[in-house]
Formats: structure tokens, sequence, C-alpha cells
């Protein structure tokens, strides 16, 4: 029997990756409506992890591994900006949420706490490269 090398194909559900950008567009929109100086930041990540979602994590880490020459210090740029990703998409969809009309929200909980841990994990293989053989 064949067995399927896993290690070759990315880490994350290209759908949650895909909601976790639109989410974090939206709040960086939000940020820059507001007229917060925090969206330049998360939107230098976000530049970042559309890179990753578009051509690759392994084409961000070989480009920041030509320039850095520490492999830990790209490891953690690469983590942060994860992390960055997966607060601001978090922040977005509560937004997003908050605009919606619902006469209780309480019903909300379970599946919003479901789809955050699908983001997270998502955030965190997006930016996670692939091992190739």
């Amino acid at each position: 029997m064949h067995k399927l090398n896993t290690s070759l194909y990315p880490s994350y559900s290209h759908t949650i990756a895909t909601l976790a950008l639109i989410f974090s567009f939206y709040s960086i929109f939000a940020l820059f409506i507001s007229s917060s100086f925090v969206w330049v930041i998360i939107g230098i990540s976000y530049t970042s992890s559309f890179i990753c979602y578009i051509k690759g994590a392994n084409f961000v880490h070989s480009f920041l591994t030509t320039h850095i020459n520490s492999k830990i210090l790209v490891n953690s740029i690469l983590s942060v900006n994860a992390i960055i990703l997966f607060i601001s998409s978090v922040v977005g969809l509560i937004d997003f949420l908050y605009l919606l009309k619902f006469s209780s929200r309480t019903s909300l909980y379970i599946p919003i706490s479901i789809f955050v841990i699908l983001l997270f994990a998502s955030c965190l293989g997006l930016h996670q490269p692939v091992k190739s053989k």
C-alpha cells in the first residue's frame, strides 16, 4: 500500500486561511478608518501573510534567510507574523459579528470558539515552511 507523504503538502486549510485573510483585512480597514497607527504594522504583516498564502511559506522563508543569517530569527519573524495575523483576524471576526444584528449572541459562543481554534491552527500552518524531499 502506498503511503502518502504529508510533509510535502501545506499544513493548513485554504478555506480557513482565506477567511483569516479576509477578516484581517477587515480589521486593517476598520483600524485605518478609526485613524489608528496600528493598521500600518498589521498591514505590513498582512502583506507578508498574503505572500505566504500566494507563493508559499517556503518562498518567504528562503527570502528571509537570504537577508538574515539567523535561522532562529527567521522562524521567530514568521511566528510573530502568524500571531499578528491570528489576532487581527479574530478582531475582524468580532467586529464583523457586532455589525450583524442578532437577538441573542449566546448561541454563537461555541461555533465562534471552534472557528477561532481553526483560525489559530491555519494561521500557524500558513507560516510554516513545507519540508521538501
